[in-house]
C-alpha cells in the first residue's frame, strides 16, 4: 500500500514504462531484503521506499534517482552483486548504486571509520551530483527513526549530521531538509536545550499567531485591491536556528525579534513582469509600515550561488515590533523548498550542476593522511560546503561572516568608529592588510589610527552588504559636509575681493574649474581638490573682464555719522531692513534689533532707526522651525536653502529627542537683509510638514 501511494504521488514517474521501472525496482529490493529489519524493528525494505520517497516529493529527482535510492542498500546489505544490479536495471542505475555502495562502506553506518567515508563521499559527489541527493535523503530518513540507537550512536551521527549533511543541503538549496536535519541532530546532541526553547515556541505560539495574523490583515487587503494572486502564511524560526541566534547575540528567548516571519508567495502575471512584481509588492508593504532599510536582503537582482531567490525586508509592525517578510514568485518559493532539482519543472531552465572540483581535491589530499580516529577534520570538511565562516575578537567574541570576507568587513561588524579608523589588522598575532580573507577560526584585531580616513578603494574589497552601505553613506556625508566647507570658503574669498556669488560669477566659475555644477564645484572647493589659490586665480581672472562691475555690489554703505566703526550686534543680529537702536560704546557703534533683550534693560528709552542702508556683506538671522518628522524633511530644508536662495548656510539642528514624530530645528544662516530672509521663511513654510517658520533671537 505504502509503495503504491508512493507511485501516485511521484509527480515525475507517471508513464507506465516509469512506473513498471520502479515496481521492478521494489519488487527486487522487497525480495533481497527480505528477512531484514532495521534498528527500529521496521522492516527493512520500509528504508529504501522512504528514501525514494523523499527523493521525489521532496527533493524533486526523477526515475532514475528513485530507482537507485529503492536499490542503494542491496549490495551492502545483502547478498546481491553489482553485476545483478546492472543486467536487470542498466549501467547507469548500477553506476549511482555503486558509487552510494562506496560512501556507506559498512552494515552500520554509524561504526563506520569515519574519514573513510568522507574521502568516498567526495568521490561520490565528484562522479555524479545524484549521488549526494540520494545520501542527504538517506540521512534525512535515519535521521527521523533515531530514537531506536544507543546514545553515544546518535550523538555520532547527529554530529555528522550537523557538521556535514545540513551544510551539504544548504549547499545544494535544499533549505527545508536543512532546517529538519539541524533541529534532528540539535535534539539529540543537546536535549535539554532543545526541549526548554521547544516548550518556549509552544507556550508563545498562540499570541504570535494572532500578532501575524495583524499584521497580514491589511498586507492581503491592499495586495487583493492590486490583483496580486498570491498566498500568505507565517514561517517559524527553527529551534536550532534560535539556539544559534541566543548564543551568538547573547540574547534571551523573547529578545529573538524575527521567530516568525510571514512569507509571501505570488503566482507572477507573466515570466516577463516576475522579477518586477517583487518589489510592487514591497512597494505596497512599505506604503503600510515602515521598513528597516539595512535589513532589505535583494536575492532576485543577485541570487545566492546555491539559487535561492526572494526579496527579504523588516518592517516595523504594531506594538514597534520588527518582523521579517519574504517575498517569492511560486517559482522561487519550489526552489527555495526542494533546491535546484526543482528547475525541471520550469521550462527554459536548464538544471544547473554544482561544480565542487577544486575544493574537493584539496579536502582529498587533507584527508589522506586523518587517522581514523581523528575528528578534527570535521570542520574542514563543514567548510567545503557553507557559505559563513566564524572569526573571533581578541577577547573570544564570536563574529560570523561570509565566505571571502575580508579584515575590514570584520572591523564593521567590531564597530563603525574602529572600521573608519582601520589602517590594518592582526590576524592570530600575524600583521596583515585590510583586503586580507579571513579563514574560519581567525582571531582578529583591528589597527586603527586617527588620522586615517576611508579610501574608495575599500569598496572594490569588502564582502558584506554592511561594510559596503556604511562607507557608500560615510561617502555621501563626506560630500554633503565637503559641499558647506566649499561654499563658505568660496563666498567669504569673493567677500573678500568685494563681490557677490551671483548666478552668473559661479556659471562662470563652473567652466574654468572644468566641473559639471556648482555642486561638484563646492565639493571640490571643500575637498581642496580646487586650491585656495587656484580658486583666487580663477575669481581674479573673472574680475579682468569687462562684466566686473556688473558683479560688483551695488548696494550703499551705511549713511550716518557712525558709519566709520559700526558692529553688527551679535546678541541679536540685526539686519538691513530691521528697526534698530545705535548705542555708543567708546569709538565703537553697535547696531542692536529693537527688540533686543539688552536694549531693554536701558534706563533710558533710546532712539529708534529704521536700517535700509547696508553694505556689501551678508548678515546673520537664526530661524526657529518645528513640524511633523518625516524621512527627506531635511533634505527639503537644505534644497530651499543652498539651491533656490543660495544662502551661506552656518547650521541646522533638528532635535527628535523630545518625540520621534515630531522635529524642533534650528537654522543659522547668512542673508542680505530682511526682505530677503522674509523670502526664505515663506518658502520654508511651505514644505510639507512644517508647522512653525519664526525669526528668533
Amino acid at each position: 500500500k505504502r509503495f503504491e501511494k508512493f507511485l501516485e504521488e511521484c509527480h515525475r514517474c507517471q508513464s507506465e514504462e516509469k512506473k513498471e521501472l520502479l515496481r521492478k525496482a521494489y519488487n527486487f529490493a522487497k525480495i533481497a531484503h527480505k528477512g531484514q529489519k532495521r534498528y527500529n524493528g521496521d522492516v527493512y525494505i520500509s528504508h529504501p521506499l522512504e528514501v525514494a520517497n523523499i527523493v521525489t516529493s521532496e527533493i524533486g529527482l526523477g526515475t532514475t534517482s528513485a530507482v537507485a535510492a529503492l536499490l542503494h542498500d542491496t549490495i551492502t546489505e545483502t547478498d546481491t552483486e553489482l553485476e545483478d544490479i546492472k543486467s536487470i536495471f542498466g549501467d547507469e542505475i548500477a553506476n549511482l548504486v555503486k558509487l552510494l555502495s562506496k560512501i556507506k562502506g559498512s552494515s552500520h553506518f554509524f561504526t563506520v571509520n569515519k574519514a573513510e567515508v568522507y574521502k568516498r563521499l567526495l568521490v561520490g559527489i565528484s562522479q555524479d551530483i545524484r549521488v549526494i541527493y540520494i545520501k542527504i535523503a538517506d540521512r534525512l530518513h535515519n535521521m527521523r527513526t533515531l530514537d531506536s540507537l544507543e546514545p553515544d550512536q546518535k550523538h555520532r551521527v547527529a554530529t555528522e549530521t550537523l557538521y556535514v549533511y545540513a551544510p551539504l543541503a544548504v549547499r545544494l538549496g535544499l533549505y527545508s531538509i536543512k532546517m529538519e536535519l539541524e533541529d534532528l541532530a540539535f535534539k539529540y546532541l543537546s536535549p535539554h536545550n532543545y526541549n526548554v526553547i521547544a516548550k518556549q515556541i509552544k507556550d508563545s505560539h498562540f499570541s504570535n499567531i494572532m500578532y501575524l495574523n495583524r499584521v497580514a490583515l491589511p498586507i492581503i487587503h491592499y495586495l487583493r485591491k492590486a490583483g496580486f494572486e498570491f498566498d500568505i502564511h507565517s514561517r517559524q524560526k527553527t529551534i536550532y536556528s534560535i539556539w544559534q541566534k541566543i548564543k551568538r547575540k547573547g540574547v534571551t528567548f523573547n529578545e529573538v525579534y524575527d521567530l516568525f516571519a510571514i512569507r509571501i508567495i505570488y503566482e507572477p502575471k507573466s515570466p516577463e513582469t516576475e522579477k518586477q512584481e517583487a518589489f510592487e509588492i514591497k512597494n505596497i508593504i512599505e506604503k503600510i509600515y515602515p521598513i528597516k532599510p539595512d535589513r532589505t536582503r535583494d536575492w532576485i537582482n543577485n541570487p545566492k550561488e546555491n539559487g535561492y531567490e526572494a526579496l527579504h525586508i523588516t518592517v516595523l509592525g504594531p506594538n514597534d515590533r520588527w518582523i521579517e517578510i519574504q517575498i517569492r514568485s511560486k517559482r522561487m518559493h519550489d526552489i527555495a523548498e526542494h533546491g535546484f532539482a526543482s528547475h525541471w519543472k520550469y521550462k527554459g531552465i536548464e538544471y544547473k550542476k554544482i561544480e565542487f572540483n577544486e575544493k574537493i581535491q584539496e579536502l582529498r589530499k587533507k584527508l589522506e593522511n586523518v587517522d581514523a580516529d581523528d575528528f578534527d577534520f570535521l570542520s574542514d570538511f563543514k567548510l567545503l560546503f557553507t557559505t559563513e565562516i566564524v572569526t573571533y575578537t581578541p577577547k573570544g567574541k564570536e563574529i560570523i561572516l561570509p565566505v571571502g570576507s575580508t579584515a575590514l568587513d570584520f572591523a564593521f561588524y567590531v564597530h563603525t568608529d574602529i572600521a573608519l579608523k582601520a589602517i590594518a589588522a592582526k590576524v592570530n598575532n600575524i600583521a596583515v592588510p585590510l583586503n586580507y580573507q579571513l579563514q574560519n577560526g581567525d582571531s582578529v584585531y583591528i589597527i586603527t589610527s586617527s588620522k586615517q580616513l576611508p579610501s574608495k578603494q575599500w569598496l572594490d574589497f569588502v564582502k558584506t552588504q554592511k561594510a559596503k552601505q556604511t562607507l557608500m553613506a560615510f561617502f555621501k556625508d563626506k560630500k554633503i559636509n565637503e559641499k558647506e566647507v566649499g561654499m563658505n570658503i568660496l563666498f567669504k574669498q569673493l567677500k573678500d575681493l568685494g563681490l557677490s556669488p551671483n548666478h552668473d560669477l559661479i556659471t562662470k566659475l563652473i567652466k574654468l574649474a572644468n566641473v559639471n555644477s556648482k555642486h561638484e564645484l563646492y565639493v571640490k572647493i571643500g575637498s581642496s581638490e580646487i586650491s585656495k589659490e587656484e580658486l583666487n586665480a580663477y575669481i581674479k581672472k573673472i574680475t579682468r573682464t569687462k562684466f566686473t562691475n556688473f558683479w560688483k555690489s551695488s548696494s550703499k554703505k551705511v549713511k550716518s555719522e557712525y558709519q566709520s566703526d559700526i558692529v553688527v550686534a551679535k546678541c541679536c543680529n540685526p539686519i538691513p531692513g530691521d528697526e534698530i537702536i545705535i548705542l555708543k560704546e567708546g569709538d565703537k557703534t553697535i547696531i542692536h534689533r529693537k527688540e533686543c533683550p539688552k536694549v531693554s534693560e536701558l534706563k533710558k528709552k533710546p532712539q529708534i532707526f529704521s536700517w535700509h542702508h547696508y553694505m556689501s556683506m551678508n548678515f546673520t538671522a537664526n530661524i526657529h522651525v518645528e513640524g511633523e518628522n518625516r524621512k527627506g524633511l531635511l533634505l527639503d530644508i537644505m534644497k530651499i536653502l543652498s539651491q533656490d536662495f543660495e544662502s551661506d548656510i552656518k547650521s541646522v539642528f533638528l532635535d527628535t529627542s523630545e518625540n520621534d514624530f515630531f522635529v524642533d530645528g534650528l537654522i543659522e544662516l547668512k542673508v542680505l537683509n530682511k526682505d530677503h530672509l522674509n523670502k526664505i521663511m515663506n518658502k520654508l513654510m511651505k514644505i510639507e510638514g512644517i508647522k512653525l517658520v519664526e525669526r528668533v533671537i
